[in-house]
């Protein structure tokens, strides 16, 4: 399959919509795209309007090593008839899109490349030769969510103790941010930063609001949902929008005008070949 490189302007800030729309899944969209399409051809002009999260693709390698080893293998072997089969495309790390887009300072992400050579390989590769490597991204996986989970714990328990407000959150929010991707606080502010991410943003403050008042809340059953929280990232590039069968997006992104860069849909839907075109159609025409 592919290069690691974009051959597409994406990753751009807020404001420029000049650039054709894009689409990428989340891990359960990409199951059941993969399943209609793994012996249905999609239609030229569609292929290279698709892009692959890192989330998505480290969570599909995650259940390549635990659940369902030959399903998800089948699923990425006939990824020839809905990808461009020469230059499919992972985006950045979350760290990366986090820096370029919220403050303007591009990232060496190796990760993504890394990504990108596991998936060319997963194409191409006997399941037997595969498992090593899906073993080692589901371990980095588990490790990630529950880092989140911890510091997502460590939040509610402050919060638990000082007033929450929206103002409060947004700035130890946009602190820790910019601590992730070792910029400055002094390089953006915090209510700039708040609008380019603007939807996740609001799902991470109404996420805390809800887990600040539940006091048997525990972070470390909630660290799917924690991390699944990155797929927002990608919103502030205003060409990206994400198809998902999780409702929990839409139910938490109720005022952000990124909302409708984010297209919640139904099993069923994602099931008949061509009404999965007509809706990415729409979507990126």
């Amino acid at each position: 399959m592919v290069g690691a490189e974009l051959d597409r302007q994406v990753l751009k800030r807020q404001g420029s919509l000049d650039v054709a729309a894009l689409v990428y899944f989340d891990t359960d969209c990409f199951h059941h795209f993969a399943s209609t399409f793994q012996d249905h051809p999609l239609s030229d002009d569609l292929r290279d309007k698709l892009l692959f999260s890192p989330i998505t693709m480290l969570e599909v390698f995650s259940h390549l090593a635990r659940f369902w080893g030959d399903r998800v293998h089948k699923q990425l072997q006939g990824m020839h008839n809905w990808v461009v089969t020469d230059h499919a495309l992972v985006l950045p790390w979350m760290d990366a899109a986090v820096s370029h887009i919220g403050f303007d300072m591009p990232l060496e992400d190796d990760y993504a490349k890394t990504l990108q050579a596991d998936l060319n390989a997963c194409v191409s590769s006997e399941l037997s030769g595969l498992l090593v490597v899906a073993k080692a991204r589901d371990d980095e996986l588990q490790q990630i969510k529950h880092t989140y989970a911890q510091h997502f714990q460590t939040t509610v328990d402050f919060f638990r103790k000082n007033p929450l407000t929206e103002d409060t959150f947004t700035e130890m929010w946009f602190t820790g941010l910019a601590n992730r991707v070792g910029v400055g606080t002094d390089t953006k502010t915090s209510k700039q930063v708040a609008a380019v991410f603007s939807a996740l943003h609001e799902l991470e403050y109404n996420k805390l609001k809800v887990a600040v008042a539940n006091k048997s809340y525990n972070a470390a059953k909630h660290k799917n949902d924690l991390f699944d929280a990155e797929q927002l990232v990608y919103l502030g590039d205003p060409a990206l929008h994400f198809l998902t069968i999780d409702g929990g997006y839409l139910s938490r992104v109720l005022k952000s005008a990124q909302r409708q860069q984010i297209h919640e849909v139904s099993s069923t839907l994602l099931a008949d070949a061509g009404r999965t075109e007509d809706l990415l159609k729409q979507i990126t025409t």
